[in-house]
């Protein structure tokens, strides 16, 4: 992993976001995803370092989180109409670098040049369009019995274009009933119809500005 951030520090890539399980780099217009070689996992009197690889195999059934999110992505973008498109970040690929797992996507940037950020930093969304965009993804993937479950505050960015807020989805990495092992209810359509209409009111109940 050392090498990969050495390697994006020649050519001035800056760090735009950290998540549990991975460090993201800004490198032009692209964002570059590295997966972290080990995660604390806290306990109530203790912490426990497990290896990446290993923590994502047991909870996600996969040791490579980069190449399980894109597949993913090609997945979700397949069982979407084309109009819909316009909502997914872009995976250009994914790959290794000296033992170190990292993919490329599309950055997304603000009209003025900014990184987009999360409903969670952006806080409330004052625009109709935005959540129209939400509630129509809503209606696809509970007609059509999509398993995604990335329909939260930390993966729906809020990009600001010239043409008012438009909602991004930034991460892919649960999708189907395997990333919720302990769910079989997941198994069945309505169970999981149930799961994204109860996300999607979520967002709505703590972000939608009237």
């Amino acid at each position: 992993m050392e090498a990969i951030i050495a390697a994006l520090e020649l050519v001035h890539a800056e760090q735009v976001g950290e998540g549990r399980h991975r460090d993201v780099y800004r490198l032009g217009d692209q964002a570059v995803t590295i997966l972290k070689p080990q995660l604390r996992k806290d306990y109530k009197l203790f912490s426990v370092m497990f290896p990446a690889k290993l923590y994502g195999l047991l909870k996600y059934g996969s040791a490579d989180l980069n190449k399980t999110e894109e597949e993913n992505y090609r997945a979700l973008r397949a069982a979407l109409p084309r109009e819909q498109h316009g909502m997914l970040t872009h995976i250009h690929k994914t790959g290794t670098f000296n033992g170190a797992s990292y993919s490329v996507s599309d950055l997304v940037l603000n009209a003025d040049g900014s990184v987009a950020q999360p409903l969670c930093r952006h806080g409330p969304v004052r625009d109709k369009g935005f959540w129209e965009q939400l509630a129509s993804l809503e209606r696809t993937l509970s007609e059509r019995v999509i398993p995604y479950w990335e329909i939260n505050e930390h993966d729906v960015v809020v990009q600001r274009t010239e043409n008012g807020a438009q909602p991004k989805l930034v991460d892919y990495k649960r999708m189907g009933q395997r990333t919720y092992v302990f769910q079989p209810h997941l198994l069945f359509p309505k169970a999981i119809v149930g799961k994204i209409r109860r996300k999607f009111l979520r967002l709505k109940l703590f972000y939608q500005d009237e």
